[in-house]
C-alpha cells in the first residue's frame, strides 16, 4: 500500500551499500549469477567492496522487488534473514553483537539506524512489561518494500537467538504492507500473531529478552563501532530540516514542558501544521520531544555533575520516578547506571 502524499526520492536519499552487498551474496547462493546481477543493476565495484559506501534508495528498490520474483520465493525477506551470515552486514551486525545485553543492543541500533538506512526513523521504547522497536516508512519519501521490512525483523530475531543461544519469539509484529496471499512462514518464523497494514512496521518482545546477556559482547569494540557510527552519522545531510526547526524550539521551552501548543505558537504555525509537516518528515512530535529529552539527558548525566532531579525537572518532568521511566524506556538502563558506566569509560 503506497502514500499518494509523500514527497519524491532525491539524490541524497541512500542507504548503506552493505545491502546491495547482502542482496547479491544471497541471491548467488541460491543460484543466480552474481556478475550478471552486477550487469542487469548496473551496481559499480566499489559498492560490493567499500563497507562505507552508500548507494541510492531506487536501486535498493529494484533489487528488494526484482530478486524475489527472479528466484520464485514470495518469502524472499523473510528467508534471507534467517539465513543471513553477520558478515553480511558488517557495521550493523557487529555493533549488535558487541553490546552487552540485548537492550542495549537493539538501543542502539535504533539510535544509529540512519547508518543502515538514512529514509526511515527507527525509534525504540521499553514499556513496563514489553518494549516495541518501530520502523515507520509511511509519510517518507519512500514507502518500505515489504521484503526489506521483513528482512530487517527476520534478521533480528534470528541474530538475538545466535548471539544470546536462547530460542525465543517476540510477542507481535506488525507491518505497514499489505497481507500476502500466504502467512505461513510468517507464523512458522515469527511464532505470534502477525498483522498487516499497520501504521508502522513494529517488533514487540517481552522485557526479559531486552535482559539476555549476549555471548558475543566486547565493550571496547562497542565503544570504537559507537565512534565510528557518529562519525558516519555525521557525513549524513540533514533528513529532517522542519523537524530540526522543532527541535529548536523545543529545547528552550522543556523546563515548561514543551507542549506542541506552546512550541506551534512559538513558530507562528497551527498545532495540527507541526503535526502534518512532521509527518512529512516521517515523525511525530512525540517523537522528535523524546528525541532532544533523551540527547540532553544523556549529555547531562555523561557531562555534569547535576542530580538526575536537576536533570529531569531541566527537561520537564514533574518529578524523578517519570524521568527514570523515560530514561529507562529509551536506553534500558537507568539514569543511575547510565551515568556510572559513562564515568568509567
Amino acid at each position: 500500500m503506497g502514500d499518494s502524499s509523500r514527497p519524491g526520492l532525491a539524490a541524497s536519499d541512500t542507504l548503506s551499500a552493505n545491502i546491495v552487498r547482502l542482496l547479491v551474496a544471497g541471491a548467488a547462493s541460491r543460484g543466480l549469477d552474481e556478475r550478471e546481477l552486477r550487469r542487469r543493476f548496473a551496481i559499480p565495484d566499489e559498492t560490493l567492496t567499500d563497507v562505507d559506501a552508500r548507494v541510492g534508495a531506487e536501486l535498493l528498490v529494484r533489487l528488494w522487488t526484482e530478486l524475489p520474483r527472479m528466484l520464485g520465493d514470495d518469502d524472499f525477506g523473510l528467508h534471507l534473514g534467517e539465513s543471513a551470515a553477520s558478515s553480511a552486514l558488517p557495521f550493523a551486525a557487529r555493533m549488535y553483537e558487541a553490546c552487552a545485553t540485548v537492550g542495549e543492543a537493539v538501543a542502539k541500533l535504533a539510535a544509529f539506524h540512519r547508518v543502515v538506512n538514512d529514509l526511515h526513523p527507527t525509534s525504540f521504547e521499553r514499556g513496563p512489561e514489553a518494549s516495541h522497536i518501530r520502523v515507520r516508512s509511511r509519510g517518507t519519501a519512500l514507502l518500505s518494500p515489504r521484503h526489506a521490512t521483513e528482512f530487517v525483523f527476520a534478521w533480528m530475531l534470528f541474530t538475538t537467538r545466535r548471539t544470546t543461544g536462547v530460542e525465543f519469539f517476540p510477542l507481535r509484529v506488525r507491518f505497514e504492507h499489505g497481507r500476502p496471499r500466504d502467512t505461513r512462514e510468517h507464523q512458522r518464523i515469527f511464532g505470534c500473531p502477525v498483522d498487516f497494514d499497520a501504521d508502522c512496521a513494529e517488533f514487540t518482545v517481552a522485557n526479559p529478552v531486552l535482559d539476555l546477556r549476549q555471548k558475543t559482547a566486547d565493550p571496547e569494540l562497542a565503544e570504537i563501532l559507537d565512534s565510528h557510527a557518529r562519525t558516519l552519522v555525521g557525513r549524513l545531510p540533514d533528513r529532517s530540516s522542519f523537524a530540526a526547526r522543532v527541535r529548536d524550539a523545543i529545547v528552550p521551552r522543556l523546563p515548561e514542558g514543551a507542549s506542541i501548543e506552546a512550541v506551534a505558537r512559538s513558530m507562528r504555525l497551527s498545532e495540527r501544521s507541526v503535526q502534518r509537516y512532521l509527518q512529512q518528515d516521517g515523525t511525530t512530535y512525540a517523537e522528535v520531544l523524546n528525541g532532544v529529552r533523551r540527547q540532553r539527558a544523556e549529555a547531562a548525566l555523561r557531562d555534569t555533575t547535576a542530580s538526575i532531579a536537576t536533570v529531569a525537572h531541566s527537561l520537564g518532568y514533574s518529578d524523578q520516578s517519570a524521568f527514570h521511566r523515560a530514561f529507562t524506556r529509551w536506553t534500558a538502563t537507568t539514569p543511575g547506571a547510565f551515568r556510572k558506566a559513562a564515568g568509567a569509560r
